[in-house]
């Protein structure tokens, strides 16, 4: 029976070997055979593998011996596929539920890597993991889970030994560390390390069974109340347990607590694979982890030269940038961390000090990648007689790369580059004539892609040539040196080995200069002028011509090298010397060169001894004397200095050290002059300045002169200072203004006719005494009084100021110490409430005529008490009451003192009603009883009474006569009937009334007829009619009487319609515009319907023409003119625009508009002479000229259309005559008298266009003569 029939008794103790932590928490370990899958044979239950992994129906047993233990099943497991030794379970995501999700069967480090599990719903994951700081999982959520094969427990014993572990992805066994089994946890310490396999294998034919991993210190309370407790609290014996059992659960709670607190993080081998053709590396990771977690692999840091991307299971494949790779290759890494974040919640070394990541650096090496070009040689039909023929090379490269070509030199013949990678061979005639006629040569053509690529062909070429011709020999052999021009004289002679007729010519004439044939059959080679001198100026002096011989069969050349000699003239200078100027002295020299070649100079100098020279933006140069030598010349010193000038053209031409002689005049500078103050002014205003001098003339003696101030003195100390004293009048005068300045002035000569003067202002402070004051007090109730002031200076006037004013009051200070209080009425008022005096008190200072202020003097005032009795005015008001008997009164009251308010006394035979009273006044109303009215008539009494609260009363009795009363009508109402009748309403609220209606007032500007039942009929004055718009007004008034005195005025208004009728308009005139002058004259003719309007017709331009103007002339007439400038450029018959109006007196309008069809034409300008043009100044070549010209009507203008290309023309016109000035440039006339000029060179032309404004346009082609000059 073994453990089988204590499982009943302590709640399922047989489950401890597997389950017993699903008895206490729902979670717990299954155990099965390693070998079989299959339970124990000491456990009677069996697991059906075809059961869910929770379900425990299938446990055999006695069921009346066992209690029921709810497990919640786990989810079904996904298809297991066999995978080469490793098995891939894809886990489905957990549904959502408040039970912890199951974990995956845990994977020990013996199994082979398995990819990440990112999804944290999936099985085996864990809800609560907190990430680490080492960034997001970047596994894909849909990774399958890959389980490798679990191994047997331990190395000996039933168990059997390890299995080997699984191949990595790239068949490289993993290398995983071993961890100690459960036995070796009851060994002695070694320091073998005994590689483990898991505890569990499960059979491949049968899915996994899947339990949530308990935490470790469920599965110790687990143990210790099952082994310890569980006797105690059922009463049984402890349940017998084999060793092997409770070894088992000791490891598993250690290897729990191994994996959730001191896990391992994963580690990485990487190896790779040769390279591909493109530089394409592969390889593995080889990344392994001991807990056998989930392994996430993410790129942290990309390769410098390339791309690399990581699959989930840790393969790698690295792609090179192309150009770099093609370029060079060389080294390149990345860096991939490999991380076990998405296992089961864990830390690494209790705490978690290292995170879940290892990062591993990848090297890769890459190899140059290049594709070899490939050469293509074709050749074409050699010549029969010559052997010529041609050679075609290309190349193609598969990487585009920029081809060199290199071809050897054969051993018999040239090979010449015909462009377009065509090679011409020649072979050598007397060579081949020696082999008898035919033969070989060879060459190598070798192309390279500057990446190590080549291809190279070695090319025959077979040689078979004609008879052999023995070329001619041509010599040439200069005579003589270059004469004054440069000009070289050579023979030139042709001989041919065979004696055949050879010919000579010139087949490359030389590029800077001329080539001549002499009658004696030498050769003179004569270089330009314009190249000789350009030699000189540095220019290149090489030049070649030459020669072609032939006999007929053979052609030989031979090119003579020339070496030009440089021609120039040397300048030529002068040095003009101008005036000194300034206190220092300087002369401003000309220097004035000439070229013959008119090359540009440049002018330099050297430095004189005495001084300076400077160039000038005009060129000319400035000498400077020194100021120590200038001023030395005024005590007798020598006066003389010197330097050089140099002028050089740029072509060899140098005039060197032409001397300049300076005669120095004598010069002085100018001493400076600088007044300090020393301190500050003492009691009395006295200053004391010091003056210093400042004179770049050393040894000159100073003397100084004092301008002496108005207003005081200044003295010369014996220590060079100078002291300032006022007058004290001034200073005392001074303090009217708060301090005053004053003014002297000291100058200095260097007695060399240098002087400064500087002015220097004094600040003088004021010195004054206050004065004093004093007043006559004034008696209760008084208030004036008598303030006086006195000054120890004697000071007049003396000023008197209010400084404080009274608290409640105001105070007024004469210029004559007079005062007046006035108390403020409120502060006296108040008073009278207790009826005792009060008091005030105010401040008052003097001022004397220098701003000296005395102290404050006090004064009280006493102030007696106030008060004003309240005004009361009642009036009947002139204002509309109302009806029914109201009596509308004003009502007006006031109290300077205080604010009152009238209240009222009820009447006996009706009400009072009291408006809003603001202000001191209001109105009320006395309404009678409508019973008193109504029998009327009578009176009645009422009383208005004003109060101030402080003794002030005022009462008023109001006596009203009630008449009796009739109401008048109201409520009136107008209706009309359109236009002019209508009817009036007017309604009574006495319905006994019978209403009656007159016109009270007519209207203006017609009449009205109104019958008595208020119907009316409105008839409009013709004219006003006729001259009203559709806004006219019109109104009369009616009067609605009730017969009982009771009247109301209605007021109507009457719409009046015009009836005023548009005047019409007609433009008559041509249509077409004159020929020439485009005008045209319009007449417009308005008619009015209206016959006494037709005079007072008035006409305008509503709107004007786009291209002209209208002028308008009088008597209706229209002048259009059009604008020509714009019809000079439009087709015949264009067409312009604009509208003519007339409005008749009442404003009524009415317009046409008229087109105009513009005929205008316009006449070219015409030639009236032929042109003029003088031979031109010889010395300037300005040539000049003219002709005349005319328009039959327009005035004309002329400009220059095609300017000369070889100078410039200036164009001028005077009524019908037009002359011009031409000036050629110097280089033009230059080039016309070169040796060889065309006529070209010789002549220049431009172009003068006519033109009348309006588009007629006559162009005038001139040629003028370019005179030479050289």
């Amino acid at each position: 029976m073994g453990a089988a029939k204590y499982v009943s008794r302590v709640r399922g103790l047989a489950l401890a070997a597997g389950l017993s932590v699903a008895v206490m928490t729902g979670q717990g370990v299954a155990s099965a055979d390693p070998l079989t899958g299959e339970s124990p044979p000491e456990t009677s239950s069996q697991i059906d593998a075809a059961q869910p992994p929770g379900d425990l129906s299938a446990i055999s047993g006695d069921p009346s011996t066992m209690e029921s233990v709810e497990v919640e099943p786990e989810q079904p497991t996904s298809p297991v596929a066999d995978t080469g030794g490793q098995t891939e379970v894809e886990v489905p995501s957990a549904p959502d539920r408040e039970e912890p999700p199951a974990v995956s069967t845990v994977v020990p480090e013996a199994e082979a890597p398995s990819a990440g599990v990112s999804d944290p719903n999936a099985t085996g994951a864990r809800p609560d993991v907190i990430p680490d700081d080492d960034g997001p999982d970047e596994a894909s959520p849909s990774a399958p889970t890959t389980i490798a094969p679990l191994n047997r427990l331990g190395e000996e014993g039933p168990l059997g030994a390890p299995e080997a572990p699984a191949p990595n992805s790239v068949g490289q066994p993993s290398a995983a560390p071993s961890r100690p089994t459960a036995l070796s946890l009851f060994a002695s310490p070694s320091d073998e390390v005994v590689q483990t396999a898991p505890f569990f294998t499960a059979p491949a034919a049968l899915s996994q069974p899947s339990f949530s991993a308990a935490r470790p210190a469920q599965v110790t309370l687990g143990l210790l109340f099952w082994v310890g407790l569980a006797p105690l609290i059922g009463g049984g014996g402890a349940p017998p347990m084999a060793p092997p059992t409770l070894w088992t659960l000791l490891w598993f709670a250690r290897r729990q607590h191994q994996y959730h607190w001191h896990n391992h993080a994963p580690t990485a081998e990487p190896t790779t694979a040769p390279q591909g053709e493109g530089g394409e590396i592969v390889g593995d990771l080889n990344a392994t982890d001991r807990e056998g977690d989930p392994i996430t692999y993410r790129v942290v840091r990309a390769p410098s030269h390339g791309a690399v991307s990581v699959n989930s299971d840790g393969t790698f494949q690295y792609t090179p940038d192309a150009e770099w790779a093609h370029e060079s290759g060389g080294n390149d890494a990345f860096t991939v961390e490999v991380s076990d974040k998405t296992g089961r919640h864990h830390h690494h070394f209790l705490w978690g000090q290292r995170g879940h990541g290892t990062r591993v650096v990848v090297p890769v090496g890459v190899a140059q990648v290049n594709e070899a070009p490939v050469l293509n040689v074709t050749v074409d039909e050699p010549d029969p007689v010559t052997g010529i023929r041609t050679y075609t090379v290309t190349a193609s490269d598969p990487d585009d790369d920029d081809l060199e070509f290199n071809v050897s030199a054969p051993a018999h013949g040239t090979l010449i580059a015909a462009g377009a990678g065509a090679y011409t061979y020649t072979p050598d005639i007397q060579y081949f004539n020696g082999q008898g006629g035919a033969g070989s040569d060879e060459f190598v053509v070798t192309i390279n892609d500057g990446h190590g690529g080549t291809d190279s062909e070695t090319i025959t070429v077979p040689v078979v040539v004609g008879p052999m011709n023995m070329p001619p020999v041509i010599s040439v052999v200069q005579q003589g040196e270059p004469d004054s021009t440069g000009s070289i004289t050579y023979s030139v002679n042709v001989s041919d080995p065979e004696e055949d007729s050879t010919t000579l010519e010139v087949t490359g004439g030389p590029t800077h200069g001329e080539l001549i044939r002499n009658l004696d059959g030498t050769y003179t080679y004569t270089p330009s002028p314009d190249h000789a001198h350009d030699v000189a100026g540095g220019a290149n002096g090489a030049d070649q011509f030459t020669f072609t011989a032939t006999d007929g069969i053979a052609t030989v050349t031979s090119t003579v090298n020339v070496t030009v000699a440089p021609q120039n003239t040397a300048p030529t200078v002068d040095v003009s010397s101008g005036t000194p100027t300034g206190a220092n002295g300087s002369i401003v020299y000309t220097v004035t060169g000439h070229d013959e070649d008119g090359d540009p100079l440049t002018v330099t100098f050297t430095e004189p001894a005495h001084g300076t020279v400077v160039r000038n933006a005009d060129g000319t140069l400035t000498y400077t004397p020194d100021g120590d030598y200038a001023h030395a010349v005024l005590n007798g010193g020598p006066n003389t200095d010197s330097f050089t000038v140099t002028v050089d053209d740029g072509h060899g031409g140098i005039v060197s050290a032409v001397p300049v002689e300076v005669t120095v005049i004598g010069a002085n500078a100018l001493p400076s002059l600088k007044v300090t103050p020393l301190g500050s002014p003492d009691a009395n205003g006295v200053q004391v300045f010091s003056v210093t001098v400042t004179d770049s003339d050393v040894g000159d003696v100073h003397e100084f002169e004092i301008v002496q101030p108005e207003n005081g003195t200044v003295v010369a100390n014996s220590n060079g200072t100078y002291t300032f004293t006022p007058d004290p009048d001034f200073y005392h005068l001074a303090a009217q203004q708060g301090g005053a300045t004053e003014t002297f002035w000291i100058k200095v000569t260097d007695g060399h006719g240098g002087e400064s003067e500087q002015t220097v202002n004094v600040d003088v402070a004021h010195i004054n005494a206050a004065p004093t004051i004093s007043y006559l007090p004034t008696v209760p109730g008084a208030y004036t009084g008598v303030v006086t002031a006195e000054d120890p200076d004697g000071d007049t006037p003396i000023y008197l100021t209010v400084d404080a004013e009274p608290e409640n009051g105001d105070v007024v200070l004469n210029a004559d110490g007079t005062y007046t209080y006035t108390p403020d009425s409120a502060y006296a008022h108040s008073l009278a409430v207790s009826g005792s005096s009060g008091t005030d008190r105010f401040t008052v200072y003097a001022v004397d005529v220098f701003g000296a202020r005395s102290e404050p003097l006090e004064i009280m005032v006493n102030v007696l008490p106030t008060n004003e009795v309240p005004t009361l005015e009642i009036s009947l008001s002139t204002d509309d009451a109302g009806s029914e008997g109201v009596l509308l009164f004003d009502i007006v009251f006031d109290d300077v003192d205080d604010e009152v308010y009238p209240t009222f006394s009820d009447p006996a035979k009706g009400s009072l009603i009291v408006d809003p009273l603001e202000g001191g006044r209001g109105n009320f109303r006395y309404v009678p009883d409508y019973d008193e009215y109504h029998e009327g008539p009578g009176t009645d009494t009422f009383t208005v009474t004003i109060d101030d609260g402080h003794g002030g009363i005022v009462i008023r009795t109001i006596a009203v006569e009630i008449p009796q009363l009739n109401r008048a009508p109201e409520d009136v109402h107008v209706g009309g009937y359109y236009p002019y009748t209508g009817t009036v309403v007017a309604v009574d609220e006495d319905e006994t009334d019978t209403i009656t209606y007159e016109l009270a007032s007519g209207p203006a500007n017609g009449t009205v007829e109104i019958d008595p039942n208020g119907n009316y009929r409105y008839v409009p004055f013709e004219d006003y009619a006729h001259g009203a718009s559709v806004d006219a007004e019109d109104h009369f008034t009616v009067r609605a009487d009730d017969g009982h005195g009771g009247q109301v005025e209605i007021s109507v208004t009457i719409q009046v319609i015009g009836t005023n009728t548009p005047p019409t308009l007609t433009v008559e005139g041509p249509t077409v515009t004159d020929a020439h002058g485009g005008l045209v004259l319009y007449t417009a003719a308005g008619q009015d319907p209206d016959a006494h309007d037709q005079d007072s017709l008035t006409y305008e331009v509503v709107a004007g023409p786009q291209h002209g103007t209208v002028e308008f002339g009088g008597n209706n007439e229209f002048l259009y003119i059009p604008d020509l400038s714009y019809y000079a450029n439009q087709p015949a018959g264009s067409t312009d625009t604009f509208t003519v109006g007339v409005t008749d007196r009442h404003g009524a309008t009415a317009s046409e508009v008229v087109t105009v069809v513009v005929a205008w034409e316009n006449d070219v300008p015409v030639l009236t002479s032929q042109v003029q043009v003088d031979e031109g100044d010889p010395v300037t070549g300005v040539v000049t000229g003219g002709f005349t010209a005319t328009d039959s009507v327009d005035r004309l203008e002329v400009t220059v259309s095609d300017p000369p290309s070889k100078g410039s023309v200036d164009v001028h016109i005077v009524e019908e005559t037009i002359s011009f000035t031409y000036e050629p440039s110097p280089e033009a006339r230059h080039a016309a008298a070169a040796v060889g000029a065309t006529d070209a060179d010789k002549a220049d032309t431009f172009t003068i266009l006519v033109d009348d404004g309006y588009g007629g346009r006559t162009p005038v082609v001139i040629t003028v003569a370019v005179l030479p000059s050289t």
